[in-house]
């Protein structure tokens, strides 16, 4: 799995993340997470070329593989969640990546796969982490989740993995571990959005 935290880099290792916009963490324990400052076109183009050379230099280690993290707020996700990612007010509308239309939203994970199949081949087995909702208000939804699946076909990953939830809507701090119930009605919920 390759992977680059952005916004929700732990604090002890990174004050000053990046992503998308400079949306801070809420709702989350103070000193966690730094501010992140929004990244420029051309840090987004380093970071996906920089998924290539790491998907790269797994297919030269007999790797028949690799998946994408693009869920749970990390970098890619936090792209596609309309509330971290606030590039249009930063950037303007012109904005390659801002969060007004999905498709923009997407592209860094788009150009993510297809960088990796780029560098590593068409034998080569992508996988991508996909959050099929936010669990926020004002998040990534189950519909968009959808429309980014269906992209993701278009552009042939090989396996697509579903789940959901960031940091922030408490995929890691919730109360579930206190309240057998409230697990048992998330689980129910999950299987639901995720069958469909």
């Amino acid at each position: 799995q390759i992977s680059h935290a952005g916004r929700q880099s732990n604090g002890m290792v990174n004050m000053a993340p990046v992503g998308p916009g400079d949306v801070a963490m809420t709702e989350m324990p103070s000193g966690f997470f730094g501010a992140p400052h929004a990244m420029t076109a051309a840090e987004v183009e380093e970071v996906v070329a920089r998924f290539a050379h790491a998907a790269k230099v797994c297919a030269e280690c007999g790797f028949d593989g690799v998946q994408l993290h693009a869920a749970h707020g990390y970098l890619l996700s936090s792209f596609l969640n309309p509330r971290a990612n606030n590039r249009a007010s930063l950037f303007g509308e012109g904005d390659p990546y801002h969060a007004g239309e999905l498709t923009r939203r997407a592209r860094p994970l788009m150009d993510a796969v297809r960088a990796v199949r780029a560098a590593c081949g068409p034998a080569f087995c992508i996988s991508v982490k996909l959050n099929s909702a936010d669990f926020q208000e004002g998040g990534l939804t189950a519909d968009e989740a959808r429309e980014v699946a269906l992209s993701l076909q278009r552009e042939g990953v090989d396996l697509l993995e579903l789940t959901g939830g960031n940091y922030e809507s408490g995929i890691y701090f919730d109360e579930t571990s206190a309240n057998p119930a409230s697990l048992a009605e998330k689980r129910q919920s999950a299987g639901k959005r995720e069958s469909t």
